[in-house]
């Protein structure tokens, strides 16, 4: 999950971004499935995937390595519209029968803090989002700015792992890092 707000403009944050996305990509071998979702007022996944995981080939995430070089940023921060649309993903794909009881994860970075509703709207959604899967959910606050205690609350009650990552710092290694 990715934020593509307008923030993430400043100090070469979505460069930054576009890169890590690309890092973890190529981590992925031919037994994982994988989906980008993109968030910011709203929320929708990479232009190329789909609203369902989608197995990671080499062509599957060539693809998608090329359209994160097409991304948009601009709009408010909404982590709500980001999970559900994560939720949505991980629904569909269970529905086609894409997954079978499978470990799920999600790496989740923003840059900014959530406009829409409270932190305990955010959490509550999304424990009844994750409740069917179970998913760990690995989040990443970037920048001098960027939000810490609800990412931090999301990974901990989601048996994920919160990282601050400072501007400039190696966002890359940090998030391409994610199965350890």
């Amino acid at each position: 999950m990715l934020d593509v707000s307008g923030s993430m403009a400043n100090s070469g944050r979505a460069a930054l971004m576009v890169d890590a996305a690309k890092a973890v990509i190529k981590t992925l071998t031919i037994a994982d499935w994988f989906s980008v979702v993109l968030f910011s007022s709203s929320a929708s996944t990479l232009s190329n995937m789909g609203v369902h995981l989608q197995q990671a080939t080499k062509v599957n995430k060539d693809a998608a390595i090329a359209a994160l070089d097409s991304i948009q940023i601009g709009g408010g921060t909404n982590f709500r519209q980001g999970f559900a649309k994560a939720f949505e993903v991980f629904a569909a794909s269970v529905a086609m029968e894409y997954t079978a009881g499978c470990h799920k994860a999600i790496l989740f970075l923003t840059d900014g803090a959530n406009l829409d509703g409270t932190s305990e709207e955010v959490l509550s959604d999304v424990a009844t989002g994750n409740a069917p899967y179970g998913a760990t959910i690995f989040t990443y606050s970037l920048g001098a700015g960027a939000e810490s205690a609800l990412p931090k609350s999301i990974a901990c009650q989601n048996s994920g792992v919160w990282s601050q990552i400072a501007d400039g710092a190696d966002l890359v290694g940090s998030m391409s890092s994610y199965y350890q």
